[in-house]
């Protein structure tokens, strides 16, 4: 990289460069790979081809940032590449930008409407988006009912996990303070489930929330919206690490559980 060429030194260079950063990738040494990448990309004459490579080459280094500003200048040469805006979608998504994901998941379905991957990414980018109570420009209702599923697909997801790891929530006839049914209180019956009393715990702090849903409209429960879906994400959370990945609307609302901030970016 840094030798004397006598000709065509700086796309040799370049070569030399890619060839190290393909050898540090096969190796698993990201972090270096991505310095040298960096490197690259700062100099790289406007060439759709190096772009797009340097870009895939960012997101198996796992830097989906570059990767994305690589792509997004990929299409400043080529405003109608397929790839590029393939790859752009990707590199949002992986970042948990969903709202920059669906924008350019738009155009490559549009450019290549037979690829069911990106039909899928482009569903889920939709559902993410439509499930995320915390998207700028909602209106109030609307963000009180998203907040209100959530809440409802989180025990949803919670009681199957349970029943899944012969977690068996027991019957009683008493009441708890909140007024709820103790029926549905947690109490495992099942002495070989592994961790029962993680599940339990969030099933009994949902019970202890519930009644306060209908408070959602009352003036002075305005950080109540982050209480109730700080809980709906641990469930999620939770729940994928003891019964595995979650489909649906409950990935939807794991994959803005890990990043909220950004998913209307």
């Amino acid at each position: 990289m840094y030798g004397v060429w006598t000709n065509d030194a700086d796309l040799n260079r370049r070569k030399a460069r890619l060839e190290l950063i393909e050898f540090l990738l096969e190796n698993n040494a990201r972090d270096k790979a991505q310095a040298e990448l960096v490197a690259l990309a700062g100099a790289l004459p406007p060439n759709l081809a190096l772009h797009l490579e340097a870009a895939q080459l960012f997101a198996e280094a796992q830097d989906y940032a570059n990767a994305l500003t690589q792509y997004e200048e990929a299409l400043r040469l080529d405003r109608g590449n397929a790839s590029a805006f393939a790859g752009a979608a990707s590199a949002a998504y992986q970042m948990g930008h969903y709202r920059t994901a669906q924008r350019y998941q738009h155009e490559a379905v549009r450019l290549n409407p037979q690829d069911t991957n990106l039909r899928q990414l482009l569903e889920s980018a939709d559902l993410i988006l439509q499930a995320d109570p915390f998207r700028r420009r909602i209106s109030d209702l609307e963000r009180n009912r998203r907040i209100a599923r959530a809440f409802a697909q989180a025990d949803e997801r919670l009681i199957s996990c349970a029943q899944s790891r012969g977690i068996i929530w027991g019957a009683k006839s008493e009441h708890n303070d909140s007024g709820i049914a103790a029926s549905n209180i947690p109490a495992a019956t099942n002495a070989q489930a592994q961790s029962p009393s993680d599940l339990s715990a969030l099933q009994a702090r949902w019970i202890d929330i519930k009644p306060k849903l209908s408070q959602l409209h009352a003036p002075g429960a305005m950080d109540l919206d982050d209480a109730i879906m700080d809980l709906v994400f641990q469930i999620e959370q939770q729940t994928a690490k003891e019964c595995g990945p979650p489909q649906g609307f409950d990935l939807a609302l794991l994959s803005i559980s890990r990043n909220r901030e950004a998913a209307d970016q």
